[in-house]
């Protein structure tokens, strides 16, 4: 009997294990063959990337070719010039909170609050409310172009159970969906600029 109860105990302990490994195992190869892909678009070298946490999708941008790239495991890559984006968004949980078109500037909620930049703008919004909007559900970034096919690509950061906006694991996802909002708003500039 207590060997039965040993095998159990041991199985139960091993088995999250072994399930944690598997899907880091997973993860890493989805990666390497997103990478992959990625490198075997002609024309395009990624002078910018980003990979997300689940490997299910890569950013990427080519300050060469003026390009951007969005990439997903078993789909064909979402490649546009950057004289093609039009606008570029920040969702919080499905709301849009920043928005910048080409021409017109930051629109939205953050137009009295820029002086915080984006990041400080995600976690301060949520940290003066007193309901269960200082919880961050999904945190997206949204790019609009002119392609008639695809006007728009989305890359989710954060996706998951509601998580403080202020917590520390937290906050190096919203500095990298910053990171990426300022690339976006450099191009819209340059696009700008070619007007």
């Amino acid at each position: 009997m207590h060997d039965l109860i040993g095998l159990i105990v041991l199985v139960a302990c091993i088995a999250p294990l072994a399930f944690a490994f598997y899907w880091i195992w997973v993860r890493s190869e989805r990666r390497d063959k997103l990478i992959q892909e990625l490198k075997s678009i002609t024309g395009f070298t990624p002078t910018v990337q980003y990979v997300s946490e689940q490997a299910d999708v890569v950013l990427a941008l080519d300050s060469n070719s003026h390009r951007v790239l969005i990439a997903r495991p078993n789909a064909v890559p979402y490649v546009v010039d950057f004289a093609q984006v039009i606008a570029v968004e920040v969702e919080k949980n499905r709301q849009t909170l920043l928005k910048m078109h080409r021409g017109n500037g930051v629109v939205g909620a953050a137009v009295g609050a820029l002086a915080l930049g984006p990041v400080g703008l995600l976690l301060n919004e949520a940290a003066g409310s007193k309901q269960s909007k200082d919880t961050l559900s999904t945190l997206t970034l949204k790019i609009l172009t002119s392609d008639v096919d695809r006007p728009v690509g989305e890359v989710v950061f954060y996706a998951g159970p509601p998580v403080s906006s202020s917590d520390m694991a937290m906050s190096a996802c919203v500095k990298r969906c910053d990171e990426w909002y300022a690339q976006f708003q450099t191009i819209l500039a340059g696009n700008d600029e070619q007007v």
